[in-house]
């Protein structure tokens, strides 16, 4: 099972050796990692040479691989054409997916994104009645979310976290770590979708034009205040932009545990079983199947877990 991540930050080239991941560090010492071990690569120094090799075995792999700019944003991400074995009979069931199912789906996604919004709340603040606002929004959220509760659970949630003058998408470091660890997510969301042979322009609830991750985008919502609640842990600790460790930290969210359908697993795995159930949606035409993770906000327990840098220490 694939577990570990690469942050390729140092390394002078990776290529493929031996059937192996071959990193070269700036001393010229070459460092293996078997594919079957690696989950994703995070590809942040503009100089390192990779191999078109490599790129290819990511892809066979179906690796999620994470491309950033100069100052560590992601940029690109590299998708392998789709693996599953049936891939036309998926694209009928997105394409037959009717409009009450979608907004019954999409009813269901808020309502977990609300509940998870309102246990950071509780886990961060003293604001016990802004906490039973967004359990009251939650259980209110009827289908296609009509009245906007998602819209108005997100004004409490942020203006709770970061204050009355807070706003989404502005240049500032808050958001700034919010979208690098919503990216994390939408990748990993991605690769996985690409992996059950879904399209992911075709989404329940985005549809925008020019979104090619539509479909991540709806699947990313109940995981959203997972990253909002690590950005406010570590509020006083932001300053200017972000550090390594603090990229490193936000990338082994996808370690954190979470309950999903009764089971405890870490967000990774997570991802893979609402994916995975999603299919049973479609498949079924019943939202009932569809399952979503709820937060859980506790250390867990990694040791089965690790995360190399390039230099593979």
């Amino acid at each position: 099972m694939s577990w570990r991540t690469l942050i390729i930050n140092k390394s002078k080239k990776i290529n493929v050796k031996n059937n192996n991941i071959c990193v070269t560090d700036s001393e010229g010492k070459e460092i293996l990692f078997a594919f079957t071990e690696i989950n994703s690569i995070i590809f942040e120094n503009n100089y390192t040479l990779v191999s078109c090799n490599l790129l290819a075995k990511i892809c066979q792999y179906n690796i999620f691989a994470v491309f950033c700019d100069e100052i560590y944003e992601p940029r690109g991400l590299l998708l392998s054409m789709s693996n599953h074995f049936q891939p036309y009979a998926v694209l009928n069931m997105q394409l037959k997916i009717t409009a009450d199912l979608k907004e019954k789906l999409w009813k269901e996604i808020i309502k977990k994104k609300i509940w998870n919004s309102s246990i950071v709340l509780e886990n961060v603040t003293d604001f016990f009645e802004v906490v039973l606002i967004l359990q009251k929004y939650s259980n209110e959220v009827i289908n296609g979310d009509l009245t906007n509760r998602e819209g108005l659970s997100a004004k409490v949630f942020f203006r709770t976290l970061y204050g009355s003058a807070f706003i989404r998408q502005t240049d500032d470091l808050i958001n700034s770590a919010l979208n690098y660890g919503y990216k994390i997510l939408v990748s990993c969301i991605s690769r996985t979708l690409v992996k059950y042979g879904l399209i992911l322009h075709l989404g329940i609830h985005h549809i925008g034009k020019t979104n090619p991750y539509n479909l991540s985008y709806d699947f990313i919502e109940p995981l959203r205040p997972l990253v909002d609640y690590w950005v406010t842990k570590n509020l006083y600790t932001l300053d200017g932009k972000l550090t390594y460790n603090q990229r490193i930290s936000l990338i082994k969210l996808l370690d954190e545990k979470v309950e999903i359908d009764g089971r405890i697993m870490n967000v990774n795995n997570a991802i893979n079983y609402m994916i995975k159930s999603f299919i049973s949606c479609l498949k079924d035409q019943d939202e009932n199947l569809l399952k979503l993770p709820s937060l859980l906000l506790k250390d867990s327990n990694n040791n089965d877990e690790e995360e190399l840098n390039s230099e593979g220490e």
